[in-house]
């Protein structure tokens, strides 16, 4: 019957059309096996830099990032040094680096031998130096001056750090906090700045100096100050406008 024979064509093309379909996953997922199968093989058999290049390129590298760490006061670091082999070398390798920059973060060094046959490379680096830097312990609100009670510090890899920052909390101590700063925020520079220790018309005490010797008087500011800034006063006594260095809350120092 015509009815019969279609529904045995359709049954017999949905059957051939199954059996493709299964002969085509078999063959992606063998050709995925054997993808996987020969990159581990590859990661596995990958050479590996020769003991004795190693070993110069990481004294090399540590005395770097020792004498980088040194210099800002830590001597708390780590480095991950990049395995991969190099070509045969006879000589001693020679290593350097880029000097503009610190030796943190990735670090490149460039590779180079002159015997048997000249040769030169790059092989990288993950460097981390620590130190204590100061975060805030609470939430600074802007303008606030701030207190010793405001931070505390905490071991921090620097490498990455490109705002600057403080290692004393006594650095803080009077600033004032120039926008809102939240819990555990690393504290920079640009964050804060010195509230006034000499307000204008204030009496303020003059030390003047000359020498070892060391004379105090009292006088007036003409001018608002922070630390470290030069402002006009008058002596009290003489009656003179002078230009002296704030140097601590109402106190202000001039040379002789």
């Amino acid at each position: 019957m015509p009815y019969t024979n279609n529904c045995r064509s359709t049954l017999n093309k949905r059957k051939y059309d199954f059996r493709a379909e299964i002969r085509h996953l078999s063959l992606v997922l063998s050709l995925l096996i054997f993808e996987s199968t020969f990159s581990h093989a590859a990661v596995a058999g990958k050479p590996v830099m020769a003991e004795k290049d190693h070993q110069q390129i990481r004294s090399y590298l540590y005395r770097e990032v020792a004498r980088f760490a040194g210099s800002i006061g830590s001597n708390d670091f780590r480095f991950d040094l990049d395995k991969t082999a190099l070509p045969t070398c006879n000589s001693p390798l020679n290593i350097s680096r880029h000097q503009g920059r610190s030796p943190t973060g990735k670090v490149t060094l460039t590779i180079e031998c002159q015997h048997p046959k000249y040769w030169k490379s790059r092989i990288k680096a993950d460097v981390r130096v620590y130190q204590k830097i100061v975060v805030a312990k609470n939430t600074i609100e802007r303008d606030q001056v701030l207190t010793a009670n405001d931070f505390k510090r905490r071991r921090t890899d620097i490498s990455y750090v490109r705002q600057g920052y403080f290692t004393s909390i006594a650095e803080l101590t009077n600033q004032v906090s120039k926008r809102r700063i939240t819990v555990g925020k690393i504290i920079s520079p640009r964050m804060v700045e010195f509230a006034n220790w000499v307000e204008r018309h204030q009496e303020v005490m003059i030390e003047a100096k000359m020498g070892k010797m060391t004379a105090r008087m009292k006088g007036i500011a003409l001018e608002s100050g922070s630390k470290g800034e030069e402002i006009k006063v008058k002596n009290s006594s003489s009656h003179k406008t002078i230009l002296a260095t704030v140097i601590g809350p109402k106190k202000v120092q001039t040379l002789f």
